[in-house]
């Protein structure tokens, strides 16, 4: 993270339009090629991301949520945090992608579901019926304490919450520590995640 860091630091509160865009581009190549983070690994660390996540998602209350298949450095989720929200009564959804540049669209995913790679050859329940979470959980390429999100730049979190902001979408932003990046990123109007979760507490 140092090139995207001394980017930030280097042009304080100032950062141009030019910069940011770098900055972000830099995150982005260190998310997908960058060492993988030790915490990762750690059984300690994961066990209590996954209380915290669980925690939050409670709190909503919610009857469906939407989860994603991990890629890179994501967090990968145990099969008892799946059975834990289906025990409870909660369905799970997933999201996919019929075609490239297509909208992204969510779809139950009730235990044993197969899973087939989408246009983005990210697996997900494409046969299962179509479905509308009223909480998703939203994978990010780095965040801010206060709610900020980076993602993979391609923006279909973005269109699908702004399609579905008028149905009230809670979001939970799934991320580690180590990606962590400056409030300086982003602008006022940006949206924001109503939580973010990572293996060391809950913002």
């Amino acid at each position: 993270m140092s090139q995207a860091k001394e980017i930030v630091m280097n042009h304080s509160n100032q950062l141009t339009d030019g910069a940011k865009k770098e900055a972000k581009r830099t995150w982005r190549q260190t998310f997908r090629h960058g060492p993988r983070p030790e915490a990762l690994d750690s059984p300690t660390l994961m066990a209590g991301l996954e209380r915290r996540l669980l925690d939050a998602i409670f709190s909503h209350a919610p009857k469906t949520v939407g989860l994603y298949i991990p890629i890179h450095n994501e967090p990968v989720l145990s099969p008892a945090f799946y059975e834990t929200l289906r025990t409870a009564g909660v369905a799970l959804a997933l999201p996919g992608i019929h075609e490239r540049g297509g909208a992204m669209r969510f779809f139950y995913y009730p235990e044993g579901a197969t899973l087939e790679p989408d246009a983005y050859k990210i697996l997900a329940p494409l046969s299962e019926p179509e479905c509308a979470p009223d909480l998703l959980v939203v994978p990010c390429v780095g965040f801010t304490p206060s709610g900020y999100r980076l993602g993979y730049g391609g923006g279909f979190f973005d269109r699908y919450l702004d399609a579905n902001k008028a149905r009230g979408v809670k979001t939970i932003g799934l991320c580690l520590e180590a990606f962590k990046v400056p409030e300086t990123l982003f602008e006022a109007h940006d949206w924001t995640l109503d939580q973010v979760v990572t293996e060391r507490q809950t913002y």
